[in-house]
């Protein structure tokens, strides 16, 4: 097996153990494969999450997130890591920023419409100075949506 195909290996071991919420065994293979050269930036916004969550390493989580998202902007995991830690600082307005800017950039994405659902994210009313539910919001809005 090469050394790539061992780092990548890893990377979907420390996914999978992400997925079943173990950030600790996680974090434990994602800094082993991050100390390598030249590793495969697959893993690397998951990384960034887990210095988030289990760390504290905000700040190191969000520059490995658009890291990643530099080297792979088409692969929505990146930009949905980087919208948890957001939300987990407490930056729900950073979080809607790259929620947007991925929905532009991937609009029929699932993670990221998952994402927006959990989210609860609405766009602004069309009509901001009338409740969401007066019958020229609704109308604007579905519109907008192409309904």
């Amino acid at each position: 097996m090469s050394n790539w195909a061992r780092l990548l290996a890893a990377i979907r071991m420390a996914s999978a153990a992400a997925d079943r919420g173990e950030f600790d065994s996680a974090i434990h293979l994602l800094r082993a494969v991050y100390e390598e050269r030249d590793a495969p930036p697959d893993g690397l916004s998951l990384y960034g999450l887990c210095l988030a969550l289990r760390e504290k390493k905000t700040k190191q989580g969000i520059e490995y997130c658009r890291k990643a998202i530099d080297l792979q902007p088409y692969d929505a995991r990146h930009r949905v890591n980087l919208i948890k830690i957001y939300l987990l600082n407490g930056s729900r307005k950073k979080a809607v920023e790259v929620l947007e800017e991925g929905m532009r950039q991937l609009p029929e994405d699932r993670l990221l419409m998952k994402m927006r659902d959990e989210m609860k994210y609405r766009r602004r009313a069309a009509i901001p100075f009338l409740s969401r539910n007066h019958p020229l919001n609704e109308m604007l809005g579905k519109m907008r949506r192409g309904r």
